[in-house]
């Protein structure tokens, strides 16, 4: 797996060696994931080049360095990133 500083230094549009690294994976897998189209992130293609978003994968793998989420943040019912309800957020 990746150091804080190792994640800062990858590149914005990964490569599928990278991805699969990252997920700990082989590279077949992600390959045959995005051949069936059921890849969990979205897939990039230049020519026979494919990469995938540095931010949809750290986010998945919620490795996402400096941005830090309050516990609660994502779950269902909550309000964006802040982790509130959104019957609490609109409460004064």
């Amino acid at each position: 797996m990746c150091r804080p500083s190792e994640v800062d230094d990858l590149p914005l549009a990964l490569s599928v060696k990278t991805v699969a690294r990252l997920a700990d994976v082989s590279t077949d897998s992600v390959y045959e994931a995005i051949a069936a189209g059921t890849c969990p992130w979205p897939v990039l293609r230049v020519g026979r080049t494919i990469r995938i978003p540095r931010a949809s994968v750290l986010a998945s793998l919620r490795l996402d360095v400096g941005t830090e989420q309050p516990p609660g943040a994502g779950e269902p019912g909550a309000h964006c990133a802040c982790g509130l309800d959104a019957a609490e957020k609109s409460q004064p």
